[in-house]
């Protein structure tokens, strides 16, 4: 598990809009018999910070991704309503290999 909080950059098809992320990770864990066995890990968060442009490139691109500060990039898909009294945040849930 781990969690990132910071800088980033939406890209959305072609276009890259600074954002703030606050992304977590975590890993599914079943029981088997008596020992407990890890399985796929998922990540989501939220994007702050999205400007209007940045959210309709977002919903309209065939790919989104989320690139931090060390180059890292991972794949997102967007939920469908920005969220927060201006509209300026959306929640994401990850696909992929978290990039933190």
């Amino acid at each position: 598990m781990g969690n990132y909080s910071g800088e980033a950059v939406l890209l959305a098809g072609d276009a890259e809009y600074e954002v703030h992320a606050d992304l977590r990770s975590q890993i599914e864990r079943r029981q088997a018999g008596d020992q407990v066995v890890e399985g796929l890990t998922s990540w989501y968060g939220s994007l702050s910070r999205v400007s209007a442009d940045a959210a309709w490139a977002m919903h309209e691109a065939d790919d989104t991704r989320i690139r931090l500060p060390d180059g890292r990039v991972g794949d997102f898909v967007p939920g469908s309503t920005p969220v927060g009294n201006d509209g300026t945040t959306v929640q994401i849930t990850g696909s992929g290999t978290p990039p933190f």
